[in-house]
């Protein structure tokens, strides 16, 4: 597949590059204002509304970082590499093309309390061991996208695939195949100086969860986690082997208003519907699932100031709803035979966890020659809710955040300089009303996140970029910085390098 991956982001760029000109002048959209103006342009139908119609790029990227501030399965160091390439054309008056690929190495240390990834999707239905250890990834992804216009009608579909696996070296070795494919139908209709957009996604999601120790005679207990430090008795066990399979369903839709003209405004609506089922023995039983609703609602309008100067205010809100079932079976073996069967008892609403998030950044631009400034103030509000309901126990958890980001573009003949600094606080808080007894896990797992969720970070980062021409396309360097202090934590180090290749 990483062969495939190679094969088509070749073919992305030679299309982007045969009708390429002027490359460097892509490169005055890197400035913050343009990721508000043309962010929400995500599908392929709504790529003709950006301000240039062919391109392309190649990027080869390094990152490393130590973080304190993640929940204990996504671990405290993480290194990852790869590549990445994506490019598109809407030159042709009759149709609009996509097309990106990608491949990635991951390795993720000192990650505790989780045999299985994408935690956030699948709580709080998890597999987890006591010992934990580093996670390698493998990740690659292809998608491609084709829209047609009609009079004032753009329609188009996306298609987009993304496979996985992750692994442990040492026993418990655990070893995560993950696939994601999702089609993402879409249209544009232009009525005047404003564009109305819709689009609608569906996106099947599968893992399965295998997990091995190699060591003769060594056993190791398996959790079946609940949510709220609780585990399933019936579903958790001491062995050398277990297995465990997701299956979800997600269809999101999408509603967006946009300024053709100046780019001035924006807003877009969406909506997401989530299926998750934790299927055991083989699919003969599926003891959990989880249904989740989220609401968004996402908006700019941009304020012209004076020549040059400009001032752009960018409100976000979404809200989400999470619920968990469980499954009690009953065992049938007729008398006799070998054959065993389940029959479903009941189904409850166990686990239930509410959530939202807010936020508002002012963007204040000023333009000056060659040059472009920018100062960006914002604000964020979070909080989460979470319920085990028989019996009750609750947590709350929320952090308020702010901070500032301050900037410059600069363009000399061909070449391009970016340079920003950003600092940003994070308040904090998190409240475990009550924890059970026996039925807990050990309180490492509880208590740590419990302390990772009640402490303040600061974050202080910066990022430079070069870009010069290199025959018929531009060459960029990136390098970026960053330190973070928590709470009674030594400061932890985050770097990132590439090199691209602008067509």
């Amino acid at each position: 597949m990483r062969y495939s991956a190679i094969i088509v982001s070749v073919q992305l760029l030679l299309c982007a590059s045969a009708s390429a000109r002027d490359r460097s002048e892509l490169l005055q959209y890197s400035h913050p204002l343009f990721t508000l103006q043309y962010g929400q342009n995500q599908t392929v139908s709504t790529l003709s509304t950006l301000p240039f119609a062919v391109a392309g790029e190649a990027t080869v990227a390094f990152d490393y970082a130590e973080d304190k501030t993640q929940l204990s399965y996504e671990g405290d160091k993480q290194t990852r590499y790869g590549f990445h390439t994506n490019g598109f054309s809407a030159a042709n008056n009759k149709s609009i093309m996509r097309g990106s690929a990608s491949y990635h190495r991951d390795s993720r240390q000192n990650t505790k309390w989780s045999n299985v990834v994408d935690v956030p999707m699948l709580y709080p239905y998890l597999v987890a061991d006591s010992i934990g250890g580093t996670y390698h990834s493998e990740t690659y992804q292809l998608s491609g996208g084709w829209a047609t216009k009609h009079k004032s009608f753009t329609f188009g579909a996306d298609l987009h695939y993304q496979g996985s696996v992750h692994y442990r070296k040492s026993d418990p070795r655990p070893r995560n195949t993950v696939s994601e494919f999702t089609i993402r139908p879409s249209v544009l209709f232009e009525h005047g100086t404003l564009g109305f957009a819709a689009d609608f996604g569906y996106t099947s999601y599968k893992q399965d969860v295998r997990i091995k120790v190699e060591e003769s005679g060594r056993t190791d207990l398996f959790y079946q986690t609940l949510g709220m430090g609780l585990y399933d008795h019936a579903f958790s066990r001491k062995a050398n082997t277990f297995s465990s399979y997701y299956n979800g369903h997600v269809a999101d839709a999408r509603l967006q208003l946009i300024d053709l003209r100046n780019h001035q405004y924006g807003a877009s609506l969406t909506f997401e519907h989530t299926n998750m089922a934790n299927e055991q023995d083989g699919g003969v039983r599926i003891p959990y699932f989880t249904r989740n609703n989220t609401f968004a609602v996402n908006g700019f309008y941009l304020f012209k100031l004076g020549k040059g100067i400009s001032l752009a205010v960018n409100p976000s809100f979404a809200l989400a709803q999470r619920s968990g079932y469980e499954r009690i079976y009953e065992q049938l073996k007729p008398e006799g035979s070998d054959i065993t069967t389940w029959r479903e008892l009941s189904v409850g609403k166990k686990h239930t966890m509410s959530s939202y998030h807010g936020s508002l950044s002012a963007l204040l631009s000023i333009a000056r020659g060659h040059s472009n400034y920018w100062v960006q103030l914002h604000a964020a509000s979070s909080g989460t809710k979470e319920t085990y309901l028989h019996p009750r126990y609750t947590r709350n958890f929320d952090a308020l955040q702010s901070g500032v980001k301050t900037g410059l573009l600069h363009r000399i003949h061909n070449n391009w300089l970016r340079f920003e600094m950003e600092a940003a606080y994070t308040i904090r808080n998190s409240n475990l009303e009550a924890i059970a007894s026996e039925d807990v896990l050990l309180s490492s797992m509880v208590q740590g996140n419990h302390q990772i969720l009640s402490a303040d970070y600061f974050r202080l980062g910066a990022n430079a970029s070069f870009a010069h021409p290199a025959g018929n396309f531009m060459l960029q360097y990136k390098a970026a910085a960053a330190v973070i202090k928590a709470q009674q934590q030594q400061a932890t180090p985050a770097v990132t390098g590439s090199i691209s290749f602008i067509f």
